[in-house]
């Protein structure tokens, strides 16, 4: 990001928000979530979360628009161009995310020896 390497930024960020979209679906008695080999499914799963109010709409917006970019981005199929601060926008959500993420994690029971 720091060295506009738009591309890059847009490939790793899908990846990071995607798994945080997942981690924040995977509490849901659904197999096919740990089973699924396809983005599309975490997309799709945590779009409907958005529907029903479930899933801040930032979130949402983030993924979905770095769902679009990431083609070009992953698979060199066209220029990635972002501004600076829209990229800053971008990093900003995600932070949220994982913030988010962290706090309404279930916390593990303490394991005796």
């Amino acid at each position: 990001h720091a060295k506009g390497y738009a591309g890059v930024f847009v490939d790793t960020l899908f990846s990071a928000t995607e798994l945080m979209a997942k981690g924040m679906l995977i509490w849901q008695p659904d197999r096919s979530l740990l089973d699924s080999k396809t983005h599309r499914l975490i997309k799709v799963r945590f779009n409907l979360e958005r529907k029903h109010d479930n899933v801040d709409p930032g979130f949402t917006e983030l993924l979905n628009r770095l769902w679009k970019l990431r083609e070009r981005a992953r698979y060199l199929a066209g220029d990635v161009e972002l501004a600076e601060a829209e990229m800053d926008e971008m990093l900003a959500v995600a932070e949220e995310m994982h913030e988010v993420l962290v706090a309404t994690s279930p916390r593990l029971a303490p394991v005796s020896s």
